[in-house]
């Protein structure tokens, strides 16, 4: 019972994160370095996922992240393979979480036009949908979307995050551990994935101000991303530490 009570201390997480970077500056940086690698070689790929090269960059990816949580926990060898199948059960799960979710988003528009409203909205609705396609998105299109977004993080990434962090060690993937461990902790999440979001709306308008083209955006996520991982182990450390 003392599990479910606990309650994450957002800040102090924040900068656990950020002491851990301090003093782990090497490993940080080869992290950072190698995830720049990889998102330059999808940045490449014509389509994105859409390509089915991406197949190869996508489970690659996932090798790697999967590597970085095992040295994470020095969980020796690095490379071993039978632990990052293991973790594909709760990833799996997380994956079909965020595509019913995404799903559901992308029909909610419509349900009005169901009840029958009149054409009013239609032309409102098709006015919006236009807009979300145009690139680069506007700025309070990216906050409304983000803020929807946020809504739904807990449930469908934060916590089954947390199981795919055991599985990689060799221990219990369940969401429903991490579910139960995790509980109590909503707005709490939301307060880490909206601090976590902030600097990345920033560089954003930024990449958009300076002209960069996303090659701002390309260097921000290749060290931001590695961070944002480490913020989720310590959440998980801070569940699962005795």
């Amino acid at each position: 019972m003392a599990d479910v009570n606990k309650k994450i201390p957002v800040a102090q997480t924040l900068n656990q994160a950020l002491h851990y970077i301090k003093e782990n500056m090497a490993v940080f940086g080869w992290f950072s370095v190698v995830n720049f690698v990889f998102l330059l070689v999808f940045w490449h790929i014509d389509g994105g996922l859409s390509n089915k090269k991406s197949v190869l960059w996508l489970f690659s990816y996932y090798y790697y992240w999967c590597v970085f949580f095992r040295v994470y926990y020095n969980k020796k060898p690095y490379f071993v393979t039978t632990d990052v199948f293991a973790s594909l059960i709760p990833s799996t799960k997380m994956f079909f979480l965020v595509v019913a979710m995404s799903f559901l988003l992308a029909v909610l528009p419509y349900l009005p036009l169901l009840m029958g409203f009149d054409d009013e909205y239609l032309s409102f609705l098709e006015s919006y949908m236009y807009q979300l396609q145009q690139a680069p998105v506007s700025t309070l299109n990216m906050i409304v979307l983000t803020a929807v977004l946020m809504l739904f993080l807990p449930f469908i990434l934060c916590r089954p995050f947390l199981g795919f962090i055991a599985s990689v060690q060799g221990l219990n993937g369940s969401i429903k551990k991490a579910w139960k461990k995790s509980a109590g902790n909503y707005w709490r999440f939301i307060a880490i994935m909206v601090l976590l979001n902030l600097p990345c709306m920033a560089v954003y308008e930024a990449d958009k101000y300076l002209a960069c083209n996303g090659y701002l955006n390309l260097v921000f996520y290749s060290v931001f991303f590695v961070y944002y991982n480490l913020v989720f182990a310590k959440i998980y450390d801070f569940f699962n530490n005795e």
